[in-house]
């Protein structure tokens, strides 16, 4: 099963996943991977983050992961993006936790 966990900064999506992978689940910071991998294309100074190519993400996905682990999560904002997905969790936080946690 992959499992794509994603939501707004903060809302707790790393959390979450360091718990999954207690119970086996493969875990991928999709970030990090991109990063790591070449996949991508520039920095968003006004956003001050990284523009990651998704369609380079998506292949290197499904060449490199999707095949050989059944239990993955892949963590991060980008995750709903990924095709091929089982199931797709979106977390929420209420703003004034959020405002505590950024």
């Amino acid at each position: 099963m992959i499992i794509a966990l994603t939501g707004t900064p903060g809302t707790g999506k790393t959390t979450v996943a360091t718990l999954l992978k207690k119970k086996s689940y493969t875990v991928v910071e999709l970030n990090k991977l991109a990063k790591e991998k070449g996949l991508v294309d520039g920095y968003d100074e006004e956003r001050e983050c990284s523009i990651i190519d998704v369609e380079k993400l998506q292949v290197y996905l499904k060449e490199n992961l999707f095949k050989k682990n059944e239990k993955i999560i892949l963590d991060g904002l980008l995750s709903h993006l990924i095709k091929n997905v089982d199931l797709v969790i979106i977390l929420r936080c209420h703003p004034k936790e959020l405002k505590k946690r950024l």
